[in-house]
């Protein structure tokens, strides 16, 4: 991957923040502001790892079912025979919709990232053996915004070795798409901050029309 130096404007700016959010006016009822700010960090940390082993097991699960002796593409259609049986199943017998997972544009975002962290996860056992979230800085918010970029892996370890938060990684991404928009001569990335449901939270698209 080339890498860009800062050229465009950022997309979010201390000038911005400033005048929208003074931290010195931020307070919580009961605790201090930085008492407040960890515990909410620790949460959404929390929140994360746990998503994330629940996904990595709901993948390896649904890659094992199989219907009259024939397997299923993951989250793709099967055929209404397939797309019945499995559906039933899941309502009948586990007593649970398998959408209120696979329906959502999270964890889809982040199923897509599994062959990559873990190309023999379907050989082997992640109930018997845990598979580690793979990063220490970048947050779902990271992995999401870049998931669909030719390029992802890269940014997400340039992100990583640098210690990026959340605001530098986007502005240093979208610096990116716009030099790769301009040394291409068309418009390769789509900076978009609502789609397919996640409502405001922003990610890059390829341009489908070239």
């Amino acid at each position: 991957m080339k890498y860009y130096e800062k050229r465009f404007e950022e997309y979010y700016d201390t000038d911005y923040l400033g005048a929208r959010c003074d931290v010195n006016l931020v307070s919580a009822e009961g605790m201090e502001r930085n008492e407040y700010t960890s515990r909410m960090r620790d949460l959404f940390k929390k929140n994360e790892a746990e998503f994330f082993d629940t996904a990595v097991k709901y993948h390896w699960l649904c890659g094992k079912f199989r219907y009259n002796g024939k397997s299923r593409s993951l989250n793709k259609r099967n055929g209404i025979v397939m797309d019945i049986a499995y559906g039933l199943y899941f309502r009948w017998y586990v007593g649970y919709s398998g959408q209120i997972i696979s329906a959502s544009p999270i964890y889809r975002g982040i199923e897509s990232y599994f062959k990559d962290f873990f190309p023999h996860l379907d050989d082997d056992d992640p109930f018997a053996n845990k598979f580690e979230y793979p990063y220490k800085h970048m947050s779902f918010e990271h992995l999401l915004l870049v998931h669909k970029m030719d390029e992802r892996l890269d940014l997400l370890a340039y992100g990583e070795g640098r210690e990026m938060s959340y605001v530098q990684f986007t502005n240093y991404v979208l610096n990116h798409i716009s030099c790769v928009n301009e040394e291409e001569g068309h418009v390769k990335y789509l900076f978009v901050v609502r789609y397919s449901g996640i409502g405001r939270l922003p990610i890059i698209i390829k341009n489908k029309y070239i």
